[in-house]
């Protein structure tokens, strides 16, 4: 009752006599099948170990580099202060993490020197202006009382400002 595959060939003998030779491929045909289903198991199974492996060796890269990319958006929102973590870690992300660290101080240095200049600039001017504002008052004075050479005052002020101008 159950049905099996054969495989054969047939042939004429001399004389005229057919001959028939078949044997039976169900073993074989099992055997592949059981052959192709562990095939398809071990590739899944391949396959899901090599995802794994995958995952857990990217993961504390990943973790890294968004620690980094953590790092630089608190810098962009004004915090100059942050630095990179660099732990122990002598590999692309240390030495990523270290120029990131150093562009930073450079920055922070560069700032403060921006922030003693204007500081200076401001010193600078403070002291011209104030002479100006002091000849502008006596200027005011004088043309109130009608006693002072006013054009005198007006020299003051033009080289005070001339002064101030080259600051």
């Amino acid at each position: 009752g159950e049905t099996a595959n054969y495989r054969g060939s047939a042939t004429e003998l001399p004389g005229g006599f057919p001959l028939m030779n078949a044997r039976s491929t169900s073993a074989r045909d099992e055997l592949l099948g059981s052959v192709l289903r562990i095939s398809v198991v071990a590739v899944l199974l391949v396959a899901c170990m090599a995802a794994l492996l995958g995952w857990l060796v990217c993961r504390p890269i990943l973790q890294r580099i968004d620690k980094l990319n953590d790092v630089l958006s608190d810098v962009e929102t004004g915090h100059l202060d942050r630095r990179a973590s660099l732990g122990t870690a002598r590999d692309e992300c240390g030495r990523l993490g270290s120029n990131i660290n150093r562009t930073l101080d450079r920055v922070q240095d560069l700032n403060r020197q921006t922030l003693s200049l204007a500081d200076h600039i401001a010193h600078e001017l403070r002291t011209p202006l104030n002479r100006l504002k002091l000849a502008v008052s006596r200027l005011s004075k004088d043309a109130a009382s009608s006693k002072g050479d006013i054009s005198q005052s007006v020299e003051v002020i033009n080289s005070e400002i001339d002064q101030t101008v080259s600051v």
